[in-house]
């Protein structure tokens, strides 16, 4: 190509003597082609033909001369890109390819070709999925052409260039029966080989891998060997006697064109001369300027019809119309081999493989598909571990059903009824709604599915995780007040904390349904090849809850939680070793705190990294609910029941019998207020023990009196016991009066 820029300025300088010049025949590449013809056209000249010779390693196959625009004047014998291009559409419609990809080195004659490619391509209603564009180094573009699943790749390339796509595609493992290569026909002869370790580090066998079955495609040489064609020499014939002239002679591949262009040139020519002798004139009075002689040689070309020995020989817009031979390379045992498997008659335009020529050859035994065949299966949550689950929430829900009659039932007792009863029944609303959650978790997930989930789980686990918070709370606060005269925290109070921690939760989801609601949209878990059948892809999909900013809102609603969470598991470290009879369930509280908060954390990061396993996922998740909701309903209930079945008449005379003077102890270190039926219990038994003592201070008076030394020290200490009671009554008494007025 460098001797260009010299020939064109022999051509201008050869112009510019006489005899004047008609026509111009070669050159041979096609970059010399295109600066020849675009000066031939100010001389009125017609540029004969631009041959391809395999010395050269190039051809005037450029689809830029297609162009009658720019090269008004170009005829060519050789075929050009364009018809190649539309023989590798025929073929991809033939092996029903809809996506192909492109690869190109960024020259004008491979940019060209590969355009006008995608032109047809695109006018055929084929895909064209990737089209890479490179200067010197492909190995950047095969990986993208690897991304994009393209599996019918065209590469326009030198041979060199094309050895390091070879290798870049052996080293990505993007190869084997499932790819097809298109590559250019006019590629030299062991073209893999030349400079394959300057050019790459890939041995032949691992070039030939990728490479092997490609296809191509090349105009025919040679046409039927016993036809006598214009010359009067069958290509038989002439095929000896060109042997014959020259035995050492390299023997170019495409001889036959030049042979043909040359008639073709002759021919043109003398019809041109024919017709200006009709008219009383003739070749030799042609002038740059004659515009009229040279419409007569170009209408001349266009009508030129023959036989010549690549073939019939015949030009429409100054290409070559000819047929296409289909061309593959076959690696076998110890031979490569490049064979015609089918030729392309652009005469009836079709194209005809099998017999005569050799099958077409197919690495995998089928022809591969252009994509993957795709199934799409849609995971749901599998019968059996949805069943399951939705049995476990049916049987909670029972469970949390049983604790709230049990505490609607007892309420009254004395140990139901200062573990806060009402409290703890918002705690077993909270655990049903979580047992809910977990069957709408396992439900397909719909819009509607998608809201209502996350509102059971929120609100759910607010009721039951807020519940034990305020009590906690309580607990905190009384210990460490506990010198001073007295703290009244109500259950009102309780329930106000609770319903603001509940209107933080409303507040969130509202806004998050208003502003940005979630809705459900199929996502692609996992694509695998089907592992008993390669050309299936299996595409697993998945229902999810979604929306435009997902994650943030998670991040508001997780944030709130987890400050919650925190705050709880503080307030149940500080109180661990506090324990108020009074509270009897203080101690339980804690541990169903430290049980929330360690299930529900490990829960929440288990879950982030199963998250695209469905029954996976969905068990852990259904599991934590579940069973921290349990555990957080029987450390609340279990004790309670435990303690009614150990003496249920004790428990039933509770209110009359019980140790007051312990009770009033209790109440009277947790400052805890009292209620109008604790004063009166109290009445009633300090009158009983005002009359122990009196009859207990009649006997020791009555021996006193006798001057009897008392020596029975468990009467005596009976006396006291008794005596100390009453006064602690006495004390508790005085406040429970104040305090049930209050």
């Amino acid at each position: 190509m460098l001797f260009c820029p010299l020939a064109m300025k022999y051509l201008y300088d050869y112009i510019q003597q006489p005899p004047i010049k008609i026509a111009i025949y070669g050159p041979v590449s096609s970059l010399c082609c295109e600066s020849v013809s675009s000066v031939a056209k100010y001389w009125n000249l017609v540029q004969g033909n631009c041959l391809f010779y395999f010395q050269i390693s190039n051809a005037a196959t450029s689809a830029t001369l297609s162009d009658r625009k720019l090269y008004p004047y170009f005829y060519r014998t050789a075929l050009s890109d364009v018809a190649y291009n539309v023989v590798r559409q025929e073929l991809f419609r033939l092996f029903n390819w809809d996506k192909v990809a492109i690869i190109h080195q960024t020259l004008s004659l491979f940019q060209a070709s590969a355009a006008d490619l995608e032109h047809i391509l695109k006018k055929g209603n084929i895909t064209v999925v990737a089209s890479e564009a490179f200067a010197q180094f492909p190995e950047r573009h095969v990986p993208l052409l690897k991304d994009k699943d393209a599996r019918i790749i065209i590469v326009y390339a030198y041979p060199d260039m094309a050895q390091r796509i070879f290798c870049t595609a052996y080293h990505l493992n993007y190869y084997g029966p499932n790819h097809v290569w298109f590559l250019l026909g006019w590629y030299f002869d062991n073209w893999w080989k030349s400079d394959l370790s300057k050019n790459t580090n890939c041995t032949e066998e691992q070039i030939l891998k990728v490479m092997d079955g490609y296809f191509a495609v090349l105009g025919v040489e040679f046409g039927f060997e016993n036809v006598t064609t214009i010359s009067g020499l069958t290509p038989k014939k002439y095929l000896e006697e060109y042997k014959n002239f020259h035995p050492d002679y390299y023997l170019a591949s495409v001889h036959t064109w030049a042979y043909d262009a040359v008639w073709s040139l002759a021919l043109a020519l003398n019809n041109t001369e024919h017709i200006l002798r009709q008219n009383g004139r003739n070749l030799t009075q042609f002038h740059y300027n004659d515009s009229n002689t040279r419409q007569i040689l170009m209408e001349s070309f266009n009508q030129l019809s023959f036989q010549g020995i690549s073939g019939p020989v015949s030009f429409e817009q100054g290409e070559r119309v000819a047929d296409v031979r289909i061309l593959q390379m076959i690696t076998r045992i110890k031979t490569i081999n490049t064979v015609q498997v089918g030729l392309y008659d652009s005469h009836q335009n079709e194209i005809r493989l099998g017999s005569p020529y050799n099958p077409v050859y197919w690495r995998g035994g089928y022809i591969p598909k252009d994509e993957y065949i795709r199934k799409t299966i849609i995971l749901r949550i599998s019968s059996p571990i949805f069943i399951a689950f939705t049995i476990l929430s049916i049987l909670g829900i029972i469970l949390s059903l049983f604790f709230f009659v049990f505490n609607v039932f007892n309420r009254k007792l004395r140990y139901i009824k200062m573990s806060s009863p009402n409290l703890n029944n918002v705690i077993l609303v909270g655990g049903v709604l979580c047992y809910l959650s977990v069957i709408v978790f396992g439900l397909e997930s719909y819009t509607i599915t998608c809201q209502i989930r996350g509102w059971l789980l929120a609100i759910g686990f607010t009721l039951s995780f807020g519940s034990l918070f305020s009590k906690t709370w309580r607990v905190h606060r009384i210990y460490h007040n506990k010198h001073k005269m007295r703290v009244v925290i109500r259950d009102t109070h309780l329930f106000i904390m609770v319903f603001f921690l509940v209107m933080i939760d409303v507040i969130i989801l509202m806004t998050w349904q208003f502003v940005d609601p979630l809705y459900s949209s199929e996502i692609i878990f996992s694509t695998q090849v089907d592992p008993t059948n390669i050309e299936y892809l299996i595409i697993s999909k998945h229902r999810v809850c979604i929306c435009g900013h997902y994650t943030i809102w998670l991040g508001i609603l997780y944030s709130y939680k987890f400050l919650l969470l925190i705050f709880g598991a503080f307030l149940a470290w500080e109180t661990r070793n506090v324990s108020i009879p009074a509270l009897n369930d203080s101690k339980y509280i804690g541990l169903s705190i430290y049980n929330v908060v360690v299930l529900c954390v490990v829960g929440v990061l288990i879950t982030i990294f199963v998250n695209n396993q469905v029954d996976i996922s969905f068990a852990l998740i259904a599991s934590f609910i579940v069973f921290c909701t349990t555990l957080m309903s029987c450390f609340v209930f279990v004790p309670k029941i435990r303690y009614f079945k150990t003496d249920p008449d004790e428990q039933k005379n509770m209110m009359a019998s019980r140790s007051v003077g312990k009770v009033a102890s209790v109440v009277h270190q947790s400052y805890l207020p009292a209620s109008r039926d604790d004063v009166l219990v109290l009445k009633r038994q300090l009158s009983e023990r005002d009359k122990e003592i009196q009859n207990l201070s009649d006997i020791i008076k009555k021996y006193e009196n006798k001057d009897s030394v008392i020596r029975d020290s468990s009467l005596v200490n009976v006396a006291s016991a008794a005596a100390n009671s009453s006064t602690r009554t006495s004390i508790d008494l005085n406040w429970a009066r104040k305090e049930a007025i209050e």
